[in-house]
């Protein structure tokens, strides 16, 4: 990982297959052959079940950690999931339909995540009785249909179809009056998610466990994302991290946080003493404007950019520094006189703040 005139870029050493794996993650101009200044990172991924006896083998026992805990690891939704929430679909059709697309076991207070996976405690979503196939979906959600099972991680039978079609019926009506509908459920199917609140519990055991047998933890890093973190879970979710960070390594100890980050949002730290708490200033990757579930439409799923990657070049040429956003997201202050680019896709939307106020927005 390293920089290249300020922007971050990354190299990898990996085989064509790798390499195919590792697409999902980069975007074409990010990737780049060589990199003169850089730092070599170890990146491993293992299952969930595999985490206890692995993680700690893997970092050792004789260097200082840093726990990082993305509590999407949790719960997770995902704009896809929120899109199709938005056009009309419910909680539980929406998880059996991502079950189905990906021949997922049914994530809820009985599967135990300390089991390999596809163990006998996998319950899998009924596919139904009669086999349908492509021709006989119905024109009104082949689209649809044809769109979720070209995002999927595995090879489709004639019964997977129809119990997709046969799940998504009853919501035709919706659906077609939803805006890019194929590209939300292109986005849904592709996107990582488990909403279910039974499985919140049984994460959060697995997790304890692998953290216990972690020497040397020195500091511990919490994350929550906007669009990523369930709103209705979020309080359970933060409550039972902070209730195990307290059960492992006890009370006490110093809280910090970025300027913006309501960080007793869900009233978790009433529970959990700490000495003492306060900011530590601002930081450009940080959000600190309110973002609503019902802004998904727009936020993610505009029909006005298109697929074609352009360089926006900005210059500062006023008397103040002026903050750069990217749709709501803060990408960098710019200084009075300096200028900075980012590549983006052709007719996305951007904005020059100072604090909350907007001075200008224009699409690139």
């Amino acid at each position: 990982l390293g920089f290249i005139e300020g922007a971050p870029r990354v190299s990898y050493d990996a085989t064509p297959a790798e390499q195919r794996a590792l697409g999902g993650f980069f975007d074409d101009h990010q990737v780049v052959d060589d990199l003169a200044e850089s730092v070599t990172v170890r990146f491993s991924v293992v299952a969930l079940s595999d985490a206890p006896s692995m993680i700690s083998k893997l970092v050792g026992d004789k260097a200082d950690v840093i726990l990082d805990v993305d509590l999407d690891a949790y719960g997770t939704t995902s704009p896809g999931a929120l899109a199709l929430r938005s056009a009309g679909l419910d909680p539980v059709t929406i998880r059996r339909l991502y079950r189905l697309a990906h021949d997922m076991c049914v994530f809820d207070e009985m599967y135990d995540f300390s089991q390999p996976y596809k163990s006998p405690n996998c319950k899998e979503e009924p596919l139904g009785s009669g086999p349908v196939t492509r021709r006989k979906v119905a024109d009104e959600l082949r689209d649809v249909v044809d769109s979720a099972e070209r995002a999927s991680s595995i090879t489709w039978t004639d019964a997977r179809r129809g119990a997709v079609a046969a799940t998504l019926r009853p919501f035709a009506q919706q659906l077609q009056a939803s805006f890019n509908i194929e590209e939300k459920m292109k986005q849904f199917i592709a996107q990582p998610f488990n909403d279910n609140a039974g499985s919140v519990a049984g994460v959060g055991k697995v997790l304890r466990e692998t953290i216990r047998r972690l020497e040397r933890v020195r500091a511990v890093t919490a994350v929550r994302s906007p669009f990523y973190a369930p709103a209705e879970l979020l309080s359970v979710i933060e409550c039972q991290a902070f209730g195990l960070f307290g059960e492992i390594f006890g009370d006490g100890g110093a809280l910090r946080y970025h300027d913006g980050v309501r960080a007793n949002r869900t009233g978790c730290l009433a529970k959990h003493p700490h000495d003492d708490h306060a900011t530590v200033g601002a930081f450009r990757h940080i959000e600190t404007m309110e973002l609503r579930e019902e802004d998904v439409d727009d936020l993610f799923f505009s029909e006005e950019e298109s697929d074609e990657v352009v360089e926006a070049r900005f210059v500062n040429d006023g008397e103040d520094s002026v903050d750069i956003y990217w749709r709501v997201l803060k990408l960098e202050t710019l200084e009075a006189g300096k200028e900075t680019a980012f590549e983006t896709t052709a007719g996305s939307r951007w904005s020059f703040r100072q604090g909350e106020k907007v001075l200008k927005s224009v699409r690139v």
